[in-house]
């Protein structure tokens, strides 16, 4: 069992919590802990195990939420813009279809297996062209999201960007493969370019702009294949 050292009135830095975590916090105006989070956090940061019990309004959703994001945060000396595991993974596994595409527009033998077995819809650019429409589709709520977190001129001009991925899937990618391919890679710069926007505006998370520059670069590879060769 790790020993609980307490301090008068402490701050979280002084409970061993990341400075990030503790900057996001005071940006919010939360400074001290209360006296549950003050007695559990360093077991929690440590982790052991406990139980806390207190009344409702005394502070245990920081007291279990912080230490939670501090250790998922804390690989050896990876900062918190660095890219978390759940949203790289599942980033990376949302590739797999611009991969497959590309792959069966290379390989004949792959592609005619491909077809046979999945039909002629899942193959080559056609998935590729089906796909990339619905995420950009889904990229516009995700963006419509971040537009949420302010309010004002700003959230006014986050709305109408948020848009723009949707409009541009509806109305430039209805031609044939080759045109709808090119319309779709300059579709996807142009949400890198938005990415980029909200990233700034500091609507995204921290690591946003990192993984989406990542997950943007294999897209637009993926997409070449059936566009130029």
């Amino acid at each position: 069992m790790t020993p609980v050292t307490t301090h008068p009135n402490p701050s979280f830095a002084q409970l061993g919590v990341r400075d990030e975590i503790v900057r996001a916090l005071a940006e919010n105006g939360i400074e001290h802990p209360f006296a549950i989070q003050e007695l559990t956090m360093p077991l929690a940061l440590a982790g052991d195990d406990l139980i806390g019990q207190a009344r409702t309004g005394m502070g245990k959703t920081y007291a279990f939420g912080v230490p939670l994001l501090h250790r998922i945060s804390s690989d050896g000396d990876r900062p918190l813009t660095g890219i978390p595991r759940a949203p790289l993974w599942l980033g990376l596994a949302g590739l797999i279809p611009f991969i497959w595409g590309a792959l069966t527009g290379l390989v004949d033998p792959l592609a005619n297996w491909g077809a046979a077995t999945f039909g002629g819809r899942f193959v080559g650019p056609y998935i590729q062209l089906f796909y990339g429409t619905v995420i950009l589709s889904f990229m516009s709520g995700v963006l419509w999201g971040f537009a949420t977190k302010t309010s004002g001129a700003k959230a006014t001009a986050g709305y109408i960007l948020a848009v723009i991925p949707a409009l541009w899937a509806f109305f430039m990618t209805s031609g044939g493969p080759v045109g709808a391919g090119l319309n779709l890679m300059f579709g996807f710069a142009g949400l890198l370019v938005l990415d980029a926007a909200f990233w700034h505006w500091r609507l995204a998370p921290r690591w946003w702009l990192k993984l989406r520059t990542l997950l943007t670069a294999v897209v637009l590879a993926c997409l070449a294949v059936g566009v130029f060769l």
